[in-house]
């Protein structure tokens, strides 16, 4: 015996809408709509879900990877979330991908052509590891500290030239420390001594950068050090020093507004 009221003409849905006995609107229940709209209380899916558009814009959750994708409405992929790299934005025109993760991640890039990269970390001091093709990324210019004044010598032994900034390293990147200074004078020939960089009191190379008699004013030095091995994750600090060797006259590093001394420390790749 069918019943005397039918919701469904054929496979069609006749009545405006079918509901659970308790259904409140917002509130409990469930409720499915002849115009294509639903309400439920709680809903499990053991496939993909796709909301919008299926070529164009909308937001797939695939249950079988955990990832969530969303399209613009020209089907481009513009945002994706996952449990391994965090949330990656995609910006279609330009070929940017900026990634929001954890403190390591595996970066990868959809796009093509891919125009810039860039990555943002989620941890207090803006420090992770970018892994590219199994190369762990440098992350560039760290620190640039300068002075403005000279920094002079007088008999033998060591002078601090100019001191940088602590630079958090996370045990992945090399250093690459810098030095340029204006010029160097000295004022009695025959003076030897050597420009350093170092960490603390350690010298981070044997002996000396530039070892030589000075007898006539010098411009544009640079001085240069790559550490061998990444440094142990933590706070790193570095200086360059002038240190004599022989000599008892002045010799000075020059620096000026508009020349500073620049130690710049920076990120290589590991």
């Amino acid at each position: 015996m069918g019943f005397s009221n039918p919701i469904l003409g054929g496979t069609v849905l006749v009545r405006p809408a079918i509901k659970s006995p308790n259904y409140v609107p917002g509130v409990a229940g469930w409720s499915i709509n002849r115009d294509g709209s639903a309400e439920f209380q709680n809903l499990i899916s053991r496939g993909t879900i796709i909301a919008g558009a299926p070529n164009g814009k909308r937001i797939v959750i695939d249950n079988a990877t955990g990832e969530i994708d969303i399209y613009d409405a020209a089907n481009n992929l513009i945002a994706k979330l996952d449990g391994t790299t965090g949330l990656q934005v995609f910006d279609p025109v330009t070929g940017i991908v900026t990634v929001y993760g954890p403190a390591q991640i595996l970066a990868t890039a959809p796009i093509a052509p891919l125009n810039r990269f860039q990555v943002v970390f989620n941890d207090a001091n803006n420090e992770g590891d970018l892994l590219l093709n199994g190369r762990h990324m440098p992350r560039g210019v760290m620190d640039v500290k300068e002075g403005t004044a000279d920094v002079a010598t007088v008999g033998a032994g060591e002078v601090t030239i100019i001191t940088g900034n602590a630079v958090s390293f996370d045990g992945f990147q090399r250093a690459r420390i810098v030095l340029h200074i204006r010029g160097i004078s000295g004022t009695v020939a025959g003076d030897v001594f050597g420009i350093q960089i170092k960490e603390g009191a350690t010298q981070l190379q044997q002996g000396q950068w530039e070892t030589q008699t000075i007898n006539v004013a010098k411009r544009g030095i640079t001085v240069e050090y790559v550490t061998p091995n990444p440094p142990a994750p933590g706070n790193h600090t570095y200086s360059a020093t002038m240190l004599r060797q022989v000599g008892t006259g002045i010799i000075t590093a020059q620096g000026a507004a508009g020349r500073p001394i620049q130690l710049i420390t920076e990120q290589v790749g590991g």
